[in-house]
């Protein structure tokens, strides 16, 4: 019985280790630097979703957006590029003590392109001669402690959330133990915006439905996951880059654009983030998220257009873990299907491109005579989720009239839609119509149908 008891207290010790509760919470810090950016009209510090937030930002702080400290923040973007996380990551090297704002004593202001390059000492000197003022003028500090009661409601949804994050995955897939020092710092000015810091994460946070700080787990769990798994693939990266060298070249040229709407410059930087995100979709399969495939599907959309074939290559992984205990084993593997990939690019190209579902057949035949016809079949090139929506009758002349459905009913192998018809409801010699939407209609593979298969006329004239 005492044998039996001491496995029970075990088996409840190791639960609670695996999802260990990790706090997060507001910093002054990064609230003063992202105002200020927004301030400065920075468009990505400018999209806090939460309305009262912005309110009071503007009723309180706008009065000081054309003072010399925000002026120069204006400056340090649009001459130097400063913004993104060049904010967050010199943010953390912050400390307010006694009303002022200063490095931190580990930090050395003459090393400050050595933590982030964008910066020179002749710069940040400067800027933090122009926080401090700001801070002062504004009252800062009275605005941060007058908004605890916001903060509160972010950090308690978000201590929700993260409370259901698998803490023990880190160790069974990198082979390291998750950094319960980690910090989570939640910003309620950055809204989508999230960044890796160096001892923790900065996440933003959206609105719910009264304007409240909102953590949607479907983004946000995603996005936390993210940011923690830079922590371990960013040495993983380090190290094995020289033998991703090859393919980071070939493959960086077809995605270049869209690299650089995500913010992602250079070979090096693409590489690394899908290094990161395969590791992160990698949780989200092992742990069961609901919304795994609409995950990749996504990552695929933002421009990683072979991080399919990526998650395909990761069932190697899985199926031989004897071989390959943490991913670090297995990356010789995914160099090589890296270097493969790339060498065949235009075919990974030629599957994004024909990435939508399409219809292959349609029954009774568009622009043919449905009277007497009970239902409609369409035929798609592959299995659909089994969702579907409409939306009117798919062409601008006044004449065709919206075809009236019953009823909706899905094959088994989701291949085939029923469109069940209401044949007292159509009237002789008239043409009718009804426009599929694409986004109603969505692939097993999360992507929409092809926007051309989207407008179905038929006809009640006999001949």
């Amino acid at each position: 019985m005492k044998k039996t008891l001491l496995i029970i207290v075990g088996m409840l010790f190791f639960n609670v280790q695996s999802y260990s509760q990790i706090i997060s919470k507001v910093d002054e810090r990064f609230e003063l630097t992202s105002i200020m950016f927004a301030l400065a009209g920075v468009p990505e510090y400018c999209e806090c979703a939460i309305p009262s937030y912005v309110e009071d930002i503007i009723t309180e702080l706008a009065p000081y957006e054309f003072t010399e400290p925000i002026n120069y923040i204006r400056e340090l973007n649009t001459m130097h590029a400063i913004g993104y996380n060049n904010v967050s990551t010199t943010a953390e090297m912050l400390e307010i003590k006694n009303g002022k704002i200063r490095l931190q004593p580990q930090f050395d202001i003459s090393q400050i392109s050595k933590y982030d390059s964008q910066w020179n000492e002749e710069l940040f000197a400067k800027y933090l001669k122009m926080i401090n003022q700001f801070y002062k003028e504004s009252n800062f500090h009275k605005f941060y402690k007058d908004h605890k009661e916001l903060y509160d409601i972010a950090t308690n949804r978000m201590n929700e959330l993260l409370a259901t994050i698998d803490t023990q995955w880190f160790y069974s897939f990198f082979g390291k133990e998750f950094d319960k020092e980690l910090d989570i710092y939640i910003s309620i000015t950055n809204g989508p915006s999230n960044y890796a810091l160096r001892n923790g994460i900065l996440v933003g946070v959206m609105k719910d439905g009264n304007g409240m700080p909102h953590v949607n787990s479907f983004l946000t769990l995603p996005t936390i996951i993210h940011e923690f798994c830079h922590h371990y693939t960013n040495p993983l990266f380090d190290r094995w880059s020289p033998q991703m060298e090859y393919s980071a070249n070939k493959i960086y040229p077809y995605v270049e654009d869209k690299m650089h709407q995500l913010a992602y410059s250079g070979a090096d930087v693409t590489l690394e983030e899908w290094l990161n995100n395969l590791c992160v979709l990698a949780y989200l399969k092992e742990t069961g998220y609901s919304s795994f495939n609409a995950r990749v599907s996504y990552q695929v959309a933002r421009g990683f257009i072979w991080m399919r074939r990526s998650m395909d290559f990761m069932e190697n992984f899985y199926a031989h873990r004897d071989l390959y205990p943490h991913i670090e084993d297995f990356m010789p593997q995914l160099i090589a299907f890296l270097n493969f990939t790339a060498d065949n690019f235009d075919s990974v190209l030629t599957e994004y491109q024909n990435r939508h579902p399409y219809i292959t057949n349609v029954y009774p035949a568009v622009n043919s005579d449905i009277t007497g016809f009970n239902e409609i079949i369409i035929t798609f090139s592959e299995p659909m989720l089994g969702a579907w929506g409409f939306y009117g009758s798919g062409s601008d002349d006044p004449n065709v009239k919206e075809l009236y459905i019953n009823a909706v009913e899905w094959s088994e192998d989701k291949l085939q839609v029923k469109l069940i018809l209401a044949p007292e409801e159509s009237e002789p010699n008239c043409t009718y119509g009804i426009q599929l939407l694409p986004e109603g209609f969505i692939s097993a593979k999360y992507f929409h149908l092809d926007n051309t298969c989207r407008n179905l006329i038929f006809n009640t004239i006999q001949k």
